[in-house]
């Protein structure tokens, strides 16, 4: 249990590092519609955004397990341990969802594997998490 709390606490610095890594890339060749002459790469980043209301909601999808990392470092002791785990598994869905638009219809690029892998690994171990938590208070109805 300890190596998947040391895993979760270093998957937040990874995906901060990842918010400045290519995404995906999306190529476009010479079309008689399109009028190009040469083969045009596009490459998209988390903050290549067409406006800043979605860059920021990409780069937030990214830096919430930082800012929950902070948040849970400065409180120790929380009474709703199961509503957190709740809110954390819902977030990485969202996180999920979020990266699967960026990188639709799209070459994933390392930083957009990276991403998808973190957020995999952080939503098992929250989910884990989730288990043991309600397998204690189980044991703990029983035998009282």
């Amino acid at each position: 249990m300890n190596i998947l709390k040391i895993i979760k606490k270093i998957i937040p610095f990874v995906l901060l590092i990842s918010i400045f890594l290519p995404m995906s890339q999306c190529t476009r060749h010479p079309h008689f519609f399109n009028k190009l002459k040469t083969p045009q790469i596009t490459v998209n980043y988390v903050t290549s955004g067409s406006n800043y209301g979605e860059i920021a909601l990409n780069i937030l999808s990214l830096a919430w397990p930082f800012l929950l990392l902070l948040f849970f470092l400065r409180v120790k002791n929380l009474d709703k341990k199961i509503f957190i785990k709740i809110i954390e598994l819902v977030l990485c869905s969202i996180t999920g969802f979020l990266m699967f638009l960026i990188t639709l219809f799209d070459q994933i690029l390392y930083g957009g594997v990276i991403v998808i892998v973190s957020i995999l690994i952080y939503f098992f171990i929250t989910l884990y998490e989730l288990y043991c938590i309600i397998k204690a208070r189980e044991s703990l109805i029983n035998s009282g």
